[in-house]
């Protein structure tokens, strides 16, 4: 069976091709803590907020690093 058979193939080139709708909060400020440490946050920009599939959110901190939003707690600024 071939890729295109299964629809894998097809499922890539549409992810390629099309990006999901995004929140509101894509290209906002936040802040952003971990093991809810709210005293200690990092600031940091929403890169991606979809709100359809794959439903990721994607924060870049200004450490350099990149997270999702199930590694942390953030809050919009």
């Amino acid at each position: 069976m071939s890729l295109i058979e299964n629809g894998a193939l097809w499922q890539t080139l549409l992810f390629v091709h099309k990006f999901p709708k995004q929140g509101t909060l894509a290209g906002k400020r936040v802040e952003v803590c971990f093991h809810n440490d709210t005293p200690r946050v990092i600031e940091s920009v929403v890169m991606r907020d979809d709100v359809e599939s794959p439903f990721r959110t994607i924060i870049d901190l200004d450490d350099g690093r990149m997270v999702l939003d199930a590694e942390c707690q953030f809050r919009p600024l």
